[in-house]
């Protein structure tokens, strides 16, 4: 196990306990990137997700989501680290490093 905590599957992918909103927030983000996974549909909108409890699993609410332009209903939804870089949230991130504040991202 890596020296941070996370746990990573047999092929390197992160196996741990999904991020919620309270996680993402702590990073900065405070919105979410959502894509219809609707055939040739590939819609895209932002959302604000501020209104939901921080106990939400991310990965829950792409699911739950009805695509504006084909009705379908599923997306692909992810943070919007965009939030992430234009913040300068990486550079306090940098700053806190070495002060018990580390995160695994």
């Amino acid at each position: 196990m890596p020296r941070d905590g996370a746990r990573t599957s047999p092929l390197g992918r992160y196996d741990g306990p999904p991020m919620t909103l309270g996680d993402m927030r702590e990073n900065g983000v405070r919105t979410l990137d959502a894509w219809c996974l609707g055939r040739d549909c590939h819609h895209h909108r932002t959302l604000d997700v501020d209104a939901m409890p921080d106990d939400v699993a991310v990965p829950s609410i792409g699911p739950r989501l009805r695509c504006g332009r084909c009705g379908r209903l599923g997306a692909d939804a992810r943070p919007n680290w965009s939030e992430y870089r234009a913040a300068g949230a990486w550079r306090r991130n940098e700053d806190r490093k070495g002060q018990g504040h580390d995160h695994a991202y």
